[in-house]
């Protein structure tokens, strides 16, 4: 299938790679259940290549995934391919067919219907308001640079917290302002006290995704946050790195990859390189602090040079260098709490935690 907005198109294809039916679909409720029906016309759907699974077509993977089918996430086709026969929704959609038919597309789709999506939902909303927030506070520092001297000296000195209030003062809820200043001071007043309510509302909803995320964390995954340096936003990031099929891992090295902390082979001819991939920004934002912290807490390795001189910027660069992946998971494994985790399941712990069963081992 290739996904779009506001509608699908669809092509069967025989097991000998023959095109049998080629149609579009609405994107709705409706549609997908036409779509189904159509395609059961042809004869048995085990299997379907849908495009952007995370995206457009991620109702539609739910849908198929509910009715049994096999749904395998399908990457753009190759350029040269595109060059010689064109681009068109059809010939995408025969693409992704031939994709999941010959084997090339094995990445199975998300469910995206369990914890991880809805800590995914939370996680969106609070990485908004942050920006938002960060943003507002900008906005009101710089509004005090231009304001009058007079009015900005009782606001000089102040904390953060302190000057939000001090602002919020200026004006109420509904607008009102003190009457009696000048218009340019007036307007001031006005933009500083309806910045610093607005600073305070996103700072609410913050606090009420913070709450939120701590709770569903608890809830499915409770074994993460008993590994020290590894607090709910940390383990949220984890989870929605893994997402809802942590079965799709099979091994300490897929997990790695993806990490981006895998390196994969750019050899040609006499030059042998290795390039790492990049790490997703989910997890590079959190592993360099993890890292530090259990540095800094470990009694074995660090203990013994905390005395010497120098040892603060050696700790601190060697904890965040980019061996990330074998520290997230030793971390993880020898941890008394949850339990030793065999090499054959090295990611048993994040299973686990979603609520997976850690024998399951599919690509």
């Amino acid at each position: 299938m290739d996904a779009h907005r506001d509608a699908h198109v669809a092509s069967v294809l025989s097991l000998t790679g023959a095109v049998l039916a080629t149609d579009e679909f609405r994107a709705t409720a409706a549609g997908y259940r036409d779509l189904l029906k159509w395609a059961r016309r042809s004869g048995a759907v085990r299997r379907a290549g849908v495009e952007g699974t995370g995206s457009y077509g991620a109702s539609l993977s739910r849908y198929l995934l509910a009715q049994g089918v096999d749904v395998f996430d399908v990457n753009w086709m190759d350029r040269a391919d595109r060059r010689r026969r064109g681009k068109s929704d059809p010939l995408d959609a025969q693409n992704a067919a031939r994709a999941v038919l010959s084997g090339r597309a094995c990445a199975r789709a998300k469910s995206g219907d369990g914890p991880v999506q809805i800590a995914r939902m939370y996680k969106l909303t609070k990485a908004s308001a942050v920006k938002a927030r960060t943003q507002t506070i900008n906005q009101l520092k710089a509004v005090l640079v231009i304001a009058d001297p007079a009015f900005g000296e009782e606001l000089v000195g102040l904390g953060n917290a302190e000057l939000f209030r001090t602002c919020a003062r200026f004006t109420d809820v509904s607008g009102r302002e003190d009457v009696g200043e000048e218009s340019v001071l007036q307007a001031t007043r006005i933009t500083l006290g309806l910045l610093a309510h607005r600073i305070g509302q996103l700072s609410e909803q913050i606090r009420d995704v913070d709450a939120r995320l701590a709770r569903l964390v608890k809830c499915h995954a409770p074994q993460l946050l008993d590994v020290v340096g590894i607090g709910p936003d940390t383990a949220v990031a984890l989870l929605i790195t893994v997402g809802d099929n942590p079965e799709r891992l099979d091994s300490e090295a897929s997990f790695a990859a993806l990490c981006g902390v895998s390196p994969v082979e750019r050899s040609s001819g006499r030059r042998q390189f290795r390039a790492v991939r990049q790490m997703p920004r989910s997890i590079a934002s959190c592993s360099p602090g993890c890292g530090l912290i259990r540095a800094l807490r470990s009694t074995t390795s660090v203990g013994s040079r905390r005395a010497r001189p120098g040892v603060k910027s050696s700790v601190a660069s060697s904890a965040m260098r980019p061996g990330r992946s074998s520290t997230w998971s030793n971390s993880c494994n020898q941890h008394p709490a949850i339990g030793a985790v065999t090499p054959e399941d090295p990611v048993g712990l994040l299973r686990r935690g979603s609520g997976v069963d850690g024998a399951a081992s599919v690509r």
